[in-house]
């Protein structure tokens, strides 16, 4: 609810004609729930109006209306087709080229590989050849073609880092530098979570000092998640200064540094930092 502007009203138990549903009765929950209204999209009509139109889908949903046990993979719902609880969508439907740039092209898709512009797309649609339209739409995508590199195998065998037992107790820093200026900012901290990837992103000015990365490090990443026990870093001078190691000295954080050139030591943040990169580059490289 919070795509939504809404103001929560008490009312008294008296006045509050529509009971909460939990403290009803089954079928009392049954004849709550049909009296809200359901919100959907406006391009859900586009798809109803493209079933109607295809003779093979109409008969389907016709059969599906008169017994929903005749078909174990698409079920009716909402006046909706849906297979295997995923939004179907007729052959030549015109919504995939809408949902293919929605979540491959916009911010949100952020001109991401074939393999997780799939997943995003997967995960609430299906249709026919779906998988072999979304690697002929990226492979034509220009954008993507231009700034994304190749990824390849690593040519030794790399040694596996030791796996943390909680998440945020082992952490690893690094900078982005040398970007355009917006708001006098031309620096960005990436900070990962070594257990489940998890990143945090925070604007800094340069030139930066240990006690504005230490401040920063406090009011983003310790107040959310703790003091953690390890932070893996390069051999930065904001990371060799006194400030910074009697700061986390006292905090019990040990400090680990990652081996020159060597980034696979720190390698989960210099993956998130080229994903990263590669997505700002998509959006301003025509520029």
């Amino acid at each position: 609810m919070l795509g939504y502007d809404f103001e929560v009203i008490y009312k008294k138990w008296k006045k509050n004609v529509v009971a909460d549903a939990f403290s009803r009765k089954d079928e009392d929950v049954e004849a709550l729930l049909c009296a809200i209204s359901i919100i959907q999209p406006d391009w859900i009509n586009e798809a109803r109006e493209e079933w109607n139109n295809d003779e093979e889908v109409l008969a389907l949903i016709e059969k599906l209306q008169q017994d929903p046990s005749t078909n174990d993979t698409f079920r009716w719902k909402n006046d909706s087709l849906w297979y295997k609880d995923h939004l179907y969508l007729c052959k030549n439907s015109q919504l995939k080229q809408n949902i293919l740039m929605e979540l491959h092209i916009s911010s949100l898709g952020g001109h991401s590989g074939f393999l997780k512009t799939y997943q995003r797309v997967k995960k609430e649609f299906s249709w026919d050849g779906l998988k072999s339209d979304i690697q002929k739409f990226v492979v034509k995508c220009l954008v993507f073609q231009q700034n994304k590199v190749e990824t390849i195998k690593t040519p030794a065998l790399l040694q596996p880092l030791s796996i943390p037992s909680q998440r945020w107790e082992d952490v690893s820093m690094d900078f982005i530098t040398g970007l355009p200026k917006f708001e006098g900012k031309s620096v960005i901290m990436v900070v990962v979570n070594n257990l489940n990837k998890y990143a945090h992103f925070c604007a800094l000015s340069h030139p930066f000092k240990a006690n504005i990365v230490s401040t920063t490090f406090m009011e983003t990443i310790q107040k959310l998640h703790g003091n953690p026990k390890i932070i893996v870093s390069n051999k930065d001078p904001i990371f060799t200064r006194n400030f910074w190691t009697k700061l986390f000295s006292c905090l019990g954080t040990r400090l680990a540094n990652s081996s020159s050139y060597q980034p696979q030591s720190d390698g989960k943040t210099e993956i998130v930092n080229k994903c990263l990169e590669g997505y700002l580059h998509c959006f301003v490289s025509d520029k």
